[in-house]
């Protein structure tokens, strides 16, 4: 069972971003992560940093997709901003906020249920290092042990308990006993059975 169950309500591309961003300070607090807002000029790609060169990107579906057209939108999500660290501009751009080195890319997604998603990384994770091979002065923004990884909302099981057990506005945890067996009372002879009934 997926971490997201325990979280009441539907999960949608900013509360999954915001969620995820929680996450990465928690997890990665030691590595001075510092998020990236998309306000100003926008994200450049990615939600965050760290100074340890793991960058994240976060994807929610807004409904519940088809596995077909949920896979669709993930490989088209990654492709366009994967695409973005082979531009010059969005390379300019993370070097001015201090993004050392990436050397993880992360694609952060509520669950990974297919493995073309996980196929389609590592093609990416190909044309991102073909790109650096060719020239490696274009892209000193990117480690020669560049990695593209799938992160999903189990990942994160440590850093999600703690944030739906803390009182927060947002998330609320969702304590509903699913499939629970109805219990016959009739057939317990008890004082206090009665007293209950």
């Amino acid at each position: 069972m997926s971490v997201l169950y325990f979280i009441e309500g539907y999960m949608n591309g900013n509360a999954w971003e915001e969620l995820c961003v929680m996450c990465y300070r928690m997890r990665y607090q030691d590595d001075h992560y510092t998020p990236i807002s998309a306000a100003q000029g926008g994200d450049g790609g990615i939600e965050g940093f760290t100074q340890s060169g793991v960058v994240h990107q976060c994807y929610c579906p807004e409904k519940n997709y088809s596995d077909e057209d949920n896979y669709t939108r993930l490989r088209d999500k990654m492709t366009k901003d994967i695409g973005k660290l082979l531009k010059a501009d969005y390379a300019k751009r993370l070097k001015d906020w201090g993004v050392p080195p990436i050397e993880e890319w992360h694609f952060v997604i509520p669950e990974q249920k297919d493995s073309r998603i996980v196929k389609h990384a590592e093609t990416k994770r190909r044309e991102v290092m073909a790109a650096k091979a060719a020239d490696p002065d274009a892209y000193t923004h990117i480690s020669k042990d560049f990695k593209l990884i799938i992160k999903c909302a189990d990942d994160f099981l440590l850093q999600i308990s703690k944030i739906i057990l803390t009182p927060h506005k947002d998330y609320l945890l969702n304590l509903a006993i699913r499939d629970a067996a109805t219990l016959d009372y009739t057939q317990c002879d008890s004082e206090k059975v009665k007293n209950i009934q």
